[in-house]
C-alpha cells in the first residue's frame, strides 16, 4: 500500500491525484534506476543488465513545476551502467526547459505521406536549426510552427492533413 506521510496528514494512493501517481511511479523508476522493475526478460534483483525507462508524454498529467522536476531526474539517470531515458513530449513548456546541450539528444519525429514511414532526425542536424534557435526558444518555434515550416514540403503537407483530422503527427524525444 503506498500512502502520502505528511506531518500529521496521511494520503492513501487512492486518494491521490494520476498525476501525483503519474509523478511518484517515474521518479521511483528513475531514482531506483529501474531496479525492481518487473519487466519482461528481466528477472527481479537482476541489476546487472542496462535499462532503458521509455516515457510517452512525461508531462502528461502533472503539474508544469513536476515536470521539470522529472526532467531534472531524466537528466541524471544516464550514466556509465548503460542505462538511460527516452521520452516523448508535446509541450512548449518543457521543450523550452531544455537546455541547448539537450538539442543534441533530441529527435524530431515526422511521417513521410507517400510511405506512411516514419522518419526520425536529431534536431540540431535539421536545415536551418541554428536560424530556428535564434528565433526563441525551442517550446516556441515547436509552436509557433517554425519547426514544420523547415520540414521537407512532403512533411508538412502530411502535418496540415493530420492537423485537420486531429491526430498528432510529429513527436519529440529526449534520450
Amino acid at each position: 500500500m503506498l500512502a502520502l506521510n505528511e506531518g500529521d496528514a496521511k494520503t492513501p494512493a487512492r486518494e491521490m491525484s494520476d498525476g501525483l501517481l503519474r509523478f511518484i511511479a517515474i521518479a521511483t523508476a528513475l531514482l531506483r534506476r529501474g531496479r525492481d522493475l518487473d519487466v519482461g526478460g528481466r528477472d527481479l534483483g537482476d541489476d546487472e543488465r542496462a535499462v532503458t525507462i521509455v516515457i510517452e508524454e512525461l508531462e502528461n498529467g502533472l503539474h508544469p513545476s513536476q515536470a521539470n522536476k522529472l526532467l531534472k531526474l531524466v537528466r541524471n539517470f544516464s550514466d556509465d551502467d548503460g542505462t538511460r531515458a527516452l521520452f516523448t513530449t508535446h509541450s512548449p513548456a518543457l521543450l523550452s526547459a531544455l537546455s541547448s546541450e539537450d538539442h543534441a539528444g533530441v529527435v524530431v519525429c515526422s511521417r513521410e505521406p507517400a510511405s506512411g514511414r516514419s522518419r526520425l532526425q536529431r534536431l540540431p542536424e535539421i536545415d536551418g536549426y541554428p536560424s530556428l534557435m535564434a528565433r526563441g526558444e525551442l517550446g516556441q518555434v515547436v509552436a509557433s510552427g517554425l519547426l514544420s515550416e523547415t520540414m521537407p514540403a512532403a512533411g508538412r503537407r502530411r502535418r496540415r492533413a493530420d492537423l485537420d483530422s486531429g491526430q498528432p503527427a510529429r513527436r519529440l524525444l529526449l534520450k
